[in-house]
């Protein structure tokens, strides 16, 4: 989930936003400026999407142990954290962000010029 959901927001915000590349573009911006904004806002997305489901993660989980102490005979001492399957969730969604804005970069290269027609 946390792989589509961020490569899926990236996508559709960069989707949107062809006429702004071809706006930049002609005004003079370089491809190499173009990628580092895209590149730029895909970390920022994929740190913040990340950071903010390890905080609700642990939250619930916590709110769990509460709830469920009185149901189990003897509570968890401890939070057991699954190192491996947390980094490789992290690994898929960072790769499906940066596919998404490889593809932005890809589609900003080549600027919509029909994007500028309706202005």
């Amino acid at each position: 989930m946390a792989a589509g959901a961020g490569g899926l927001v990236l996508a559709l915000g960069l989707a949107e936003r062809r006429r702004t590349f071809a706006i930049a573009t002609v005004l003079g911006a370089r491809t190499r400026q173009l990628r580092g904004m895209v590149l730029t806002e895909a970390l920022l997305l994929a740190a913040a999407g990340l950071a903010g489901g390890a905080v609700i993660g642990w939250a619930l989980s916590e709110m769990l142990i509460k709830v469920l102490t009185g149901v189990f005979d003897l509570p968890p001492a401890a939070l057991a954290v699954p190192g491996v399957y947390l980094t490789l969730t992290g690994l898929a969604a960072l790769i499906a962000v940066l596919a998404a804005a490889l593809n932005g970069i890809r589609s900003a290269r080549r600027p919509a010029v029909e994007e500028l027609r309706d202005l």
